[in-house]
């Protein structure tokens, strides 16, 4: 059925239960999960909090947060994946298509609509130009 999940990640409650989905249907089809992180860079100017200034060792930061978050322990088949990019939707889509993916799961977050229509919604995005499944 599936040889290939992608799961897309911000490290949000709701990516945390899409990766415990991926790793129940994984597990009955015996399928590799892809874990996706996208970086953008507006994250560095909302929320320098989190990442600080781009530096050398960002990308380090980011994997040992997988690590513990998405621990490969939980499901072996896995592995973790940063990208860089302006729009998140647009680098999970391309990242699905180059690496095969058959079905890309992503968390949601239960905002109101005018949140969803002031913010958008990269799952929204997702599910409207994808070629693959979503859930």
């Amino acid at each position: 059925m599936f040889e290939k999940i992608l799961v897309a990640t911000d490290f949000s409650q709701s990516s945390r239960s899409a990766w415990f989905a991926a790793i129940s249907l994984a597990a009955r089809c015996l399928a590799r999960i892809e874990v996706l992180h996208v970086v953008t860079y507006q994250q560095y100017v909302f929320d320098p909090a989190r990442y600080g200034v781009p530096d050398e060792k960002w990308q380090n930061r980011i994997k040992d947060e997988m690590e513990l978050e998405y621990a490969p322990r939980l499901y072996p088949n896995s592995r973790r994946n940063i990208s860089v990019s302006a729009s998140v939707p647009e680098a999970i889509l391309d990242f699905a298509e180059k690496e095969a993916c058959n079905l890309i799961i992503v968390g949601t977050h239960n905002r109101k609509m005018l949140g969803r229509m002031l913010m958008g919604s990269v799952a929204q995005e997702v599910v409207r130009n994808s070629k693959i499944p979503v859930m």
